[in-house]
């Protein structure tokens, strides 16, 4: 019975003694609990340090759509400096053009060939911007002339594919091979185009004037007929022309077109 009595007492007294603990600090008892819930479990704390950082989160999708309008509006300006250089090349061209008719070498060739460069301007573009700019200037170039023609159109006509035969294909090999071989091969086969489409153009654009010809050609080939005119007219007289004036313009590009590039580029870019 003491012994019961002591048990009593003792279980009493740690009763009171925690309800006087707990009257002390009433939320002792559950700072554990806030502790453990506060507490980051260990493997979150891993995901927690492997998160990407505010910098990592800015994906690339999110910083192009932030810049889009900038790029766009850079875009736009460039599109606009190029068509400022198109729009002063094609006036060179133009000028060019006006000065071949006063270009022959009547000892050479025929008097009625022209020994000009028109499509200079427009084989740098080429090189520079691309085939379509090229294009364009050759095509404007011949419009601008048009008011001024004295072939009923003709001229301006062939002039604008004999431009194109040189200036498309060498600008679409530089294009795909931009080096110094990639220009070379590229003004090889535009040369070679316009050498033959000038034999196609005058074979049948003269058809029936070869007695016209056959007497202004006389000066140069003594022993020319009607029936040997196309003998000595293409072989002797188209070929080696557009060759020599392929040849004297492509050299006239290589010589400037590396500096020019740099000045327009840079200021287009700008």
């Amino acid at each position: 019975m003491e012994e019961e009595k002591k048990e009593n007492g003792a279980a009493v007294r740690e009763e009171k003694s925690a309800q006087d603990a707990s009257r002390r600090n009433p939320l002792e008892p559950q700072a554990g609990k806030i502790r453990s819930e506060c507490e980051p479990e260990k493997s979150d704390f891993r995901r927690d340090a492997d998160a990407p950082s505010a910098n990592e989160m800015e994906t690339p999708e999110a910083k192009g759509i932030e810049s889009e309008p900038k790029k766009g509006k850079n875009k736009r300006r460039e599109y606009t400096k190029k068509i400022a250089v198109t729009g002063v090349f094609t006036a060179l061209s133009y000028g060019l053009y006006l000065l071949g008719k006063f270009c022959k070498l009547p000892f050479m060739f025929p008097s009625f060939f022209d020994l000009q460069f028109s499509e200079l301007p427009a084989l740098i573009a080429g090189f520079m911007f691309g085939p379509l700019w090229g294009a364009a200037i050759v095509v404007l170039k011949c419009l601008l002339k048009m008011p001024l023609t004295s072939t009923a159109f003709v001229g301006e006509g062939t002039d604008i594919i004999l431009g194109l035969a040189l200036v498309v294909p060498a600008a679409l090999v530089y294009r795909k091979y931009k080096n110094i071989r990639g220009a070379v091969v590229g003004v090889v086969i535009g040369s070679l185009a316009l050498t033959g489409v000038a034999v196609l153009v005058n074979r049948y654009y003269f058809g029936g004037n070869e007695a016209v010809l056959v007497k202004m050609l006389t000066p140069l080939f003594p022993k020319i007929t009607w029936e040997n005119f196309y003998t000595y007219y293409l072989t002797l007289s188209v070929v080696p022309f557009n060759l020599l004036r392929c040849l004297l313009m492509c050299l006239m590009t290589f010589a400037v077109y590396k500096r020019l590039s740099r000045l327009i580029k840079k200021w287009v870019s700008a």
